[in-house]
C-alpha cells in the first residue's frame, strides 16, 4: 500500500489477501447490504454499491467514477452529495488521488489532507485546498476499478477522521468486486456488447452538461476543445465553485458562455 501521503501502492493491498475468508467475509456481507436496498434501475446500481461500501468499510462516504480517457471522468454513484463533491472537486482541478490511482492501477491512501505537512499539498495543492474549503473529510483514499486487465475508474472512499480504514485489504476486496459488477451489469447490455448506459444515470447527465458548455465555449471564441475546457476550469477556479454546477449555469442561460478578452 501507499504511505498516507498521496504516493500510489506498489502492489494492490495489503492485509488480508482477497481470497482469504477475511476477504470473502466482507464481499459476503458488502453484497448482502446492496441487496438488502431492494431492486433499483441499471443505472442507479452504482449509487446502491456506493451506500453498501459505506455501511460495512470504515469509511463516511463512497463515490464511483468511470473514466474515458486519462482526464475524462463521469460520476456514476455516490452515497450521498457530498461524496460526489469529492470528485467533481478532482474534475475541476484536474487532479487529485483517483486520477492517480486510476493511471497507476494501485491504491492511493491520504490519512490526512488537513495536515499541512501531508506531501499531498506539495503532489495536489489545488484539490488538497479545493477539498478541505469545500468539505470535512480528512481521510481520502482512491482505488482502482480494473476488470479482466481493463482500468473502468476510480472508488474513491473517504472519512470524517484521520488515519486509514482499519481493514485496508477489504476496501481493495470490495473495489475489486465493484469492478466485477459493474462491467457485467452496467457497462453491458442485453447482448453482452459494451454499452454505455451509465451516461443515463443522473451523476453521468449532468457531467454531460459539461460537454456541452465547453463546445459552446468552443464555438464561441473559436477555440480547441482543450483550450475551451482549460477556459472553463479556470473560471470555476476563479469562482471557487464545481466545474459541474458552472456548466450547469451556463447551459441553463444563468451564466453567460465565457468570452476570452479581446486583443487591444
Amino acid at each position: 500500500m501507499s504511505e498516507p501521503d498521496g504516493i500510489p501502492a506498489t502492489t494492490p493491498d495489503t492485509g488480508e489477501a482477497i481470497g482469504s475468508d477475511p476477504g470473502l467475509g466482507i464481499i459476503e456481507r458488502f453484497e448482502k447490504a446492496a441487496a438488502n436496498r431492494g431492486a433499483v434501475d441499471r443505472d442507479l446500481m452504482p449509487d446502491q454499491l456506493c451506500r453498501a461500501v459505506v455501511e460495512v468499510l470504515d469509511v463516511d462516504a463512497a463515490a464511483i467514477s468511470v473514466y474515458l480517457g486519462g482526464e475524462v471522468t463521469v460520476p456514476v454513484g455516490a452515497n450521498d452529495l457530498v461524496a460526489s463533491m469529492g470528485e467533481s472537486l478532482q474534475f475541476t482541478v484536474r487532479e487529485g488521488p483517483c486520477f492517480e490511482s486510476y493511471r497507476t492501477r494501485c491504491p492511493v491512501l491520504i490519512a490526512d489532507v488537513r495536515d499541512q505537512q501531508s506531501p499531498v499539498w506539495r503532489r495536489w495543492p489545488s484539490y488538497a485546498a479545493a477539498l478541505t474549503q469545500n468539505t470535512a473529510f480528512h481521510g481520502v483514499f482512491a482505488y482502482p476499478l480494473v476488470n479482466n486487465g481493463v482500468a473502468l475508474g476510480s472508488l474513491g472512499l473517504y472519512r470524517l477522521t484521520s488515519g486509514h480504514p482499519q481493514d485496508l485489504g477489504a476496501a481493495a476486496a470490495v473495489a475489486t468486486r465493484i469492478a466485477d459488477l459493474l462491467s457485467a451489469d452496467v457497462f453491458t447490455g442485453a447482448d453482452r456488447k459494451p454499452e454505455a448506459h451509465w451516461l443515463d444515470s443522473p451523476t453521468g447527465r449532468r457531467r454531460r452538461l459539461v460537454w456541452q458548455a465547453q463546445g459552446l465555449t468552443a464555438q464561441a471564441n473559436r477555440l480547441t476543445p482543450g483550450q475551451a475546457i482549460d477556459l472553463l476550469r479556470a473560471q470555476a477556479y476563479t469562482e471557487d465553485r464545481c466545474l459541474d454546477d458552472l456548466a450547469e449555469d451556463i447551459i441553463s442561460g444563468r451564466l453567460p458562455v465565457p468570452d476570452l478578452p479581446s486583443d487591444p
